[in-house]
């Protein structure tokens, strides 16, 4: 039985009553025997809350100091585990197997070798390291972080369910986390979806995940391949140093920067980097120093371009996102011009994904094509519709914008003139039509334009300048003292 431990890191309980129960005597006569048969008990108590009371009892006997010590070593092993400290819990068990004089040579838990410039172990994606609070956000930005430098170096590959030491430990406490409902393809979904997030559709083409089927524990893989575009996270570039992703300072940004230029074209002749270019991909990352607007974000799939929704919106799908509120439905834009409805998130890719609460069912679904031509469906109607069926949308236009707003909100949306100059105007959502979702829309004015450089929904009496302002003006000039009043309400909006 001792043997079982050596290479399940368990030992069944149910066996070692049933010993007790047929030969008691046996254990009352012969020392040595006693004194294993108890050492079966204790570490049977491994992973076991209905035990903490015999294990401290254990623990407090000092007839025997190695069985004490081993007592200790399993009632903090439990506690430890449960907090959230897997790497931590899984040293204690290190120094249990040394106590009985277990080899880890003997165990059959798969050793994924040791952390190097390509290879990286992580626990989970929800315990921060030396954490015993559960931290979804944060522990995933550091995962982030570790892929960014990987793709910022030669590559190499992540291990979410390893130890430090590089022995498989599983995700078991991370799959309970009500997230992932026990779900390994949830848990990868989600991983995929952070990736593009974080680092942009370009980095997920060369990331890939899957779970190591050789082994039943879950141990999620990412295989991570150099990218030739420096990635960041948020603003901040990140990069391989010996055995961990090292922050790019701003003194040596500039020198980084033209290393990996210069690898890419090398490595990849076709590729040409510029600093201009990779700056614009730094401005379209979220910026993690700002973790209040994680809620808003556009899950997007990697096959397409997502389409924007409201900054000003909260659009939390998830529990652990800040500023969750309970959804009532969940509106799915397809890369297919088409939607569908369902009743909660169902983790998979989408161009755009709206969280629908109580409150809202009984506003309006905004709709902005690129022409700038603003559509407006009944959220009543459209929450009537069949669950999980997919229904067609106007695909005359490319769809850039959509969110949910009431008849208490203003729609602004930017034009550009034929001169290259930026303007707003704010349209109250009940100055227009109520259509459906295969009408093509209408336009807020009549003026030519060159295109559509901005679109949200703002509430009326957030809005600095004068709304419904007819439709023979353009809207109000972003250079002007009132689009600079404009610009300060409307997040990301600028001269550019």
């Amino acid at each position: 039985m001792l043997n079982d431990f050596a290479t399940l890191d368990k030992v069944d309980i149910n066996k070692i009553e049933h010993i007790a129960e047929k030969e008691p005597e046996l254990f009352e006569r012969n020392a040595i025997l006693r004194h294993d048969f108890m050492q079966l008990r204790i570490i049977g108590c491994l992973d076991s809350e209905e035990h903490y009371e015999d294990l401290y009892h254990w623990s407090c006997l000092t007839e025997d100091p190695q069985l004490q010590q081993l007592a200790s070593l399993v009632l903090s092993h439990n506690f430890v585990k449960k907090s959230g400290l897997l790497t931590q819990a899984g040293d204690i068990l290190d120094k249990i197997r040394a106590l009985l004089k277990l080899h880890k040579s003997s165990s059959n838990k798969k050793n994924y070798g040791k952390e190097d410039f390509h290879t990286e172990f992580k626990t989970s994606i929800i315990y921060p390291e030396n954490s015993m609070r559960v931290d979804v956000q944060a522990q995933t930005i550091k995962i982030m972080q570790e892929i960014c430098a990987f793709l910022n170096a030669e590559g190499g590959h992540l291990y979410l369910g390893v130890s430090d030491i590089g022995y498989e430990m599983g995700l078991e406490e991370d799959l309970k986390n009500p997230l992932f409902k026990g779900s390994r393809d949830k848990y990868e979904v989600y991983v995929n979806n952070q990736i593009i997030y974080y680092l942009g559709q370009e980095a997920a083409h060369y990331i890939h995940t899957h779970f190591d089927t050789d082994i039943s524990n879950a141990v999620l893989i990412i295989d991570i391949e150099p990218c030739p575009t420096p990635k960041a996270v948020g603003n901040v570039y990140y990069e391989r140093m010996g055995t961990s992703a090292r922050k790019v300072n701003d003194t040596y940004k500039d020198k980084f920067l033209a290393i990996r230029k210069q690898w890419a074209e090398e490595h990849i002749p076709h590729a040409v980097v510029t600093q201009e270019e990779t700056q614009t991909a730094v401005e379209n990352t979220p910026a993690t120093k700002e973790p209040k607007n994680s809620n808003k974000h556009v899950e997007s799939a990697p096959i397409t371009d997502h389409i924007q929704t409201s900054r000003l919106r909260n659009n939390a799908l998830h529990d652990y996102e800040e500023g969750y509120r309970p959804i009532t439905a969940v509106i799915c834009l397809m890369d297919t011009d088409e939607y569908k409805i369902l009743a909660e998130d169902d983790w998979q890719d989408y161009r755009l994904k709206l969280a629908v609460h109580e409150d809202e069912e009984a506003g309006w679904l905004i709709l902005v094509y690129e022409s700038g031509k603003v559509c407006k469906v009944s959220m009543a109607e459209l929450l009537q519709r069949e669950r999980g069926r997919v229904f067609k949308r106007y695909a005359g236009e490319k769809l850039i914008f959509a969110s949910v707003a009431s008849d208490k909100d203003s729609v602004c949306v930017g034009f550009i003139d034929g001169k290259s100059n930026h303007y707003v105007r704010f349209d109250d959502v009940d100055r227009f039509e109520h259509g459906k979702m295969q009408a093509e829309g209408t336009l807020p004015m009549d003026v030519p334009n060159a295109g559509v450089h901005y679109v949200e929904v703002i509430a009326q009496d957030q809005v600095p300048v004068n709304r419904n302002i007819g439709r023979r003006t353009i809207g109000c000039i972003l250079k002007t003292v009132e689009g600079r009043r404009c610009m300060e309400v409307l997040p990301d909006c600028n001269l550019k």
